[in-house]
């Protein structure tokens, strides 16, 4: 059984011009259909000049996403926090897409890099390697290979 989407046209609009009442004056089945992890989604990103684009990004990343996960059993005053987002016109609202997922094999010095950082988180690795010349990462896995020798 699939469930009732809340439409985004309507709801994306009451955003945009900063309608405070309707998430009240929605029905209870589409109280229950809204999903605000989609709107912080959908709200945060729009197609505009700069001035739109950066107000939109950085007033939703101020207002909703600042404790948002703590707030998500508050649907109404999460949409109290997205009407405050809008800038009184409409706009074109498309999906932010999340980061994509890491898959592939790692390359020779990111597995040596976790060899010796094994606390380090793989955003951090990447990092540490991005600073690397080519030199360095060179001498680097030689040194590192040499090190894997002596420990055997």
């Amino acid at each position: 059984m699939a469930t009732k989407m809340l439409p985004l046209g309507p709801t994306l609009t009451a955003l945009d011009k900063r309608d405070k009442k309707y998430y009240e004056r929605l029905s209870d089945e589409d109280k229950k259909a809204f999903v605000p992890y989609l709107m912080l989604r959908y709200a945060s990103n729009v197609e505009a000049d700069q001035f739109f684009t950066e107000h939109y990004l950085t007033t939703t990343n101020e207002l909703v996403n600042v404790n948002y996960w703590q707030l998500t059993k508050h649907p109404k005053l999460l949409w109290m926090l997205f009407s405050m987002v809008g800038a009184y016109q409409p706009q074109r609202h498309t999906w932010l897409k999340g980061p994509a997922t890491r898959k592939g094999k790692k390359s020779d010095i990111q597995t040596a890099l976790q060899a010796m950082y094994p606390a380090a988180k793989f955003d951090e690795l990447e990092l540490l390697e991005s600073t690397l010349t080519k030199e360095q990462a060179k001498r680097f896995l030689n040194e590192y290979a040499e090190l894997t020798k002596q420990q055997r």
